[in-house]
């Protein structure tokens, strides 16, 4: 059995044929015996090739053949076989285009710092922070970096000096037992409020973190009495 393909703008036909003896020549001759009909919408039909030739009409495999070639040909640089489909069928067609490419020298004068030349050139350049008015949720969540470096500060520094003092604890402790009550009370404030504030802050963090107090007159609520809270707890800490 030959399978002979032709297509037809948005059909394809599918011949096939039998090859069968003539009998009243010498080379064996294709009888059609089937075809199927693809439209552009993948509804097959087959149609009984002998209701449409006659046994009698001479051997059709030439004449397909040429018309598969030169259907083939005429639709390879245009079209896939399948109008819309195949691998083809997505893809978008790309125009061919000319790029130049010129050099262009850079304009280097001497002398220019990197501030003139930005200035020259017109370039936008970041704002600085002293545009920004101060306002509580910045400063306040500055801080609470700058106390959390206190803290890893100040506990690094106690816990490693503690091991190379060539003293023992009880010796230090007498020290600061000779400082008058207001430098006393000053140190330990020093060292509460990071712990108070950073503590405070901390849970209203965990608050934000469950998805409450987040408006922001809530944000400013709980700012103030986070410092008034974190005051109070740095003024017991100190008073111990």
């Amino acid at each position: 059995v030959v399978v002979v393909v032709v297509t037809f703008d948005s059909w394809l036909l599918v011949v096939c044929e039998e090859a069968k003896d003539c009998g009243s020549c010498s080379r064996i001759c294709f009888q059609p015996t089937s075809t199927f009909h693809f439209s552009e919408s993948f509804s097959c039909r087959e149609t009984n090739f002998p209701r449409l030739f006659s046994s009698r009409r001479p051997c059709l495999t030439p004449i397909l053949a040429t018309m598969a070639a030169a259907l083939l040909l005429r639709n390879a640089c245009r079209r896939t076989l399948l109008p819309g489909y195949g691998m083809n069928s997505a893809l978008p067609l790309v125009a061919a285009r000319t790029i130049v490419l010129k050099p262009v020298p850079s304009d280097v004068r001497p002398g220019e710092s990197h501030d003139d030349r930005n200035a020259r050139l017109n370039r936008p350049q970041s704002p600085h922070l002293s545009i920004y008015a101060f306002q509580l949720t910045s400063m306040l969540s500055i801080t609470h970096r700058f106390t959390g470096l206190a803290l890893t500060g100040y506990i690094t520094v106690l816990g490693l000096g503690a091991l190379a003092m060539p003293h023992d604890a009880t010796h230090y402790l007498t020290m600061l037992e000779g400082l008058s009550a207001p430098t006393l009370l000053a140190l330990k404030f020093t060292l509460a409020y990071p712990f108070a504030y950073h503590t405070v802050n901390g849970v209203r963090h965990l608050f934000w973190d469950l998805g409450k107090f987040l408006t922001l007159k809530e944000v400013y609520t709980t700012g103030y009495a986070m410092l008034g809270v974190s005051g109070v707890l740095a003024g017991v800490l100190t008073a111990l």
